[in-house]
């Protein structure tokens, strides 16, 4: 199993939008969404609330 840092401070996702923001394009985080081949949209991050709704989880 792998062992985590204790001092590792967990971000809210708050604090990764802000920060994505910084180098997103005119600070819109979804800019940072790109597209596969197949013309699916993907997410930057996905958290666990992402996949609530999925049939699979």
């Amino acid at each position: 199993m792998t062992q985590h840092n204790p001092e590792f401070q967990n971000a809210s996702l708050e604090a990764w939008a802000k920060a994505a923001a910084k180098s997103a394009p005119g600070g819109n985080v979804d800019a940072l969404n790109w597209h596969t081949p197949d013309g699916i949209t993907v997410k930057p991050l996905y958290t666990a609330a992402d996949m609530a709704d999925l049939p699979f989880t």
